[in-house]
């Protein structure tokens, strides 16, 4: 399955704020300058970067990188993002122990997953193509995706950032024997050439 998925940020950044007629702090854009940002191709696995975003600092970050998860513009409570924070922390975790029926129920039960779905024959290996209203959508359907062809996440002993590893993804998964995970062989032989120097 590919995901297309164009979303957009802010070129100014967020802030957040208590506004009227809204409940509770709000992440608002700075100005109306926006940018076209594509989060997935940008990030293989952004689930697990929000998954672990748990202050009002981190949320401004992630938002900054990839937009706000359910509209482009308008104010989105904090609220939305914390609760989605725990929500696919928790499925991750069910995925991780291989809780599947735990994921079946509450991703079937979500009502974020009215998703557009095409089947693309243009090319020698038709494919289905997902196209996502919102980023939230997007990192369901990644999520989806992760579950359906048992990838997994590693983070990188270099720069800490997580990459997707398994079926589909172009990295291998690490082997038990293997302590280490890089995101790319420039970052093993970096890492490797730092800790030479050290002795």
């Amino acid at each position: 399955m590919k995901i297309n998925f164009k979303w957009y940020r802010c070129a100014d950044g967020y802030e957040i704020r208590e506004l009227p007629n809204y409940e509770g702090p709000q992440i608002i854009s700075r100005s109306d300058r926006m940018e076209i940002c594509r989060p997935l191709d940008s990030h293989s696995a952004i689930l697990r970067i929000i998954s672990e975003i748990e202050t009002f600092d981190n949320y401004i970050k992630f938002v900054s990188i990839y937009g706000l998860l359910t509209h482009r513009t308008k104010p989105e409570s904090v609220k939305i993002i914390s609760s989605f924070s725990k929500n696919i922390s928790e499925m991750i975790e069910a995925y991780d122990k291989k809780k599947f029926n735990l994921i079946e129920s509450y991703f079937n039960q979500s009502k974020v997953c009215k998703i557009n779905l095409k089947l693309d024959t243009s090319l020698a290996s038709p494919y289905l193509l997902a196209e996502p209203e919102n980023l939230l959508q997007a990192i369901w359907i990644q999520f989806g995706v992760m579950v359906i062809l048992n990838q997994g996440q590693e983070k990188c002993a270099l720069c800490q950032k997580w990459f997707a590893v398994g079926l589909g993804t172009g990295r291998r998964k690490m082997r038990r024997n293997i302590k280490k995970s890089f995101c790319c062989g420039a970052h093993a032989r970096r890492l490797e050439y730092i800790t030479r120097g050290k002795y």
